[in-house]
């Protein structure tokens, strides 16, 4: 049972955190929120930063992830970054030897030296230091993830967490508006439908992704269907297109990759089939009707099912052709995307976002990343049979032609799916002639995650 205590520990840590700012969140006191989170969570961060231990408070950040998307409306845009930089600040301080071998794995590190370069030359270019700033919170989202992968007990736990934040943000929005994950709170308007969909697609791929392995739960199927169903509904309550195509490609990728998962991919399909209809029986759910009749009817425009962004891949090969090798320059995507659309907004894609400022130089390189934490995942596969951090990939591909993917939630997906290959937190025991199986089992009880 030593194995369940740091998902323990964290679950009440989770629900101290985030539980009050919800209530808070939900009857109107935002600034109150506010500072019940961020004040609990720098006590618990810095608590397991004294005691020279990483993990818990790291676990804690990537846990309340989904709440500190929330906050970020209210407080400040900038503290996702401040939160994410004392997690990895956390992890220098008091493990250095864990931040030295990500520099030193190329895969890993290419990532996150290529996004703040992206950062860092942006601003230089434009003269400030907001433009592309989110490519450094995918950075440091994917870094907090990756360093929490060096102990599979606390990445378990801090996923239990993010799972349970999920669900408690869900029911804080749930009374306010009729998309799930966005609230108007008297002139404050909160969170984003999307959000809220990429994160129930992330808490499903969790739930069906190696019969829960990674959520501790594979002797524990109830809750994995507790989970699945739970999901389902905020899935659909978020009406958000893009999180339903992520769900699909990443569930029906397991399903193709894992034969010995097939079974509990289907069980849980069918849960996920009875909430849908659960929801839909709901007075929201002419709501989600509503919404997926945008994206199947045949009497709608692509650019209604798109709610514009069809104009934005139709320009897409001209803004190319305009300058195909370097692109129109780092952080020139709103000003480029005004010029060849006539609406002043960023480009709703990961890939015309980079092809857009960077060319075709951009995309090779983005490309080329891509393939190196591919190639990874489908090695990690075949040594260990998980499937999870291939999907998250495929996940996180999807997002990116459906927006930018420069957050902490994408990031999520990408530190998931950069554990493919890594096998730090993993042991095998393997008996000698003269061990007993007494002393084996001895053995493996005290073989844990550093």
């Amino acid at each position: 049972m030593t194995d369940l205590v740091p998902r323990r520990l964290l679950l009440i840590q989770v629900l101290i955190t985030c539980g009050p700012p919800v209530l808070l969140l939900s009857s109107g006191r935002s600034s109150a929120a506010a500072i019940w989170y961020f004040g609990v969570l720098l006590a618990i961060v810095l608590c397991s930063a004294a005691g020279k231990r990483a993990a818990p408070g790291g676990a804690l950040i990537v846990a309340t992830i989904p709440l500190l998307m929330v906050i970020r409306d209210y407080f400040s845009y900038s503290s996702v970054f401040a939160v994410l930089a004392v997690g990895v600040a956390v992890y220098v301080f008091a493990m250095p030897q864990s931040v030295a071998e990500l520099t030193r794995n190329r895969t890993a590190f290419g990532p996150l030296a290529a996004l703040s370069l992206f950062w860092a030359l942006s601003a230089i270019t434009t003269g400030d230091v907001l433009t592309n700033i989110r490519a450094l919170e995918l950075a440091l989202a994917v870094a907090n993830v990756y360093l929490l992968g060096h102990s599979r007990r606390w990445l378990g736990a801090s996923l239990n967490g993010l799972v349970l934040c999920t669900f408690l943000v869900s029911l804080g929005l749930l009374p306010f508006g009729e998309r799930l994950g966005a609230a108007q709170i008297g002139e404050i308007s909160l969170g984003n439908p999307a959000r809220t969909g990429f994160l129930s697609a992330l808490v499903l791929l969790l739930a069906f992704a190696d019969r829960g392995r990674w959520l501790l739960l594979e002797a524990a199927r109830r809750w994995i269907f507790v989970i699945v169903a739970a999901a389902s509904c905020t899935l659909a309550l978020s009406t958000s297109r893009g999180g339903w195509a992520v769900a699909v490609v990443m569930l029906c990728s397991i399903a193709v990759l894992d034969r010995r998962s097939r079974t509990h991919v289907m069980n849980s399909a069918v849960i996920t089939l009875v909430a849908v209809v659960v929801v839909l029986q709901t007075a929201r759910g002419t709501t989600v009707i509503r919404y997926f009749d945008k994206v199947m009817s045949s009497e709608r425009s692509v650019l209604a099912r798109t709610s514009g962004r069809s104009d934005q891949w139709r320009v897409f090969p001209t803004v190319v052709w305009d300058s195909p090798v370097w692109g129109h320059g780092f952080g020139a995507g709103r000003r480029t995307s005004y010029e060849y659309t006539g609406v002043g907004r960023d480009f709703h894609s990961l890939y015309l976002h980079v092809g857009t400022e960077t060319g075709l130089l951009g995309l090779a390189i983005l490309a080329y990343l891509m393939a190196s934490i591919g190639r990874r995942c489908r090695d990690h596969r075949r040594m260990t049979s998980e499937t999870l951090p291939l999907a998250a990939l495929l996940g996180f591909a999807t997002i990116g032609i459906t927006v930018n993917g420069f957050d902490a939630i994408s990031g999520v997906y990408v530190g998931l799916a950069l554990l493919g290959g890594d096998l730090r937190s993993l042991y095998v025991v393997v008996p000698t002639p003269h061990q007993s199986a007494e002393a084996l089992d001895s053995t493996a009880e005290t073989v844990q995650s550093l």
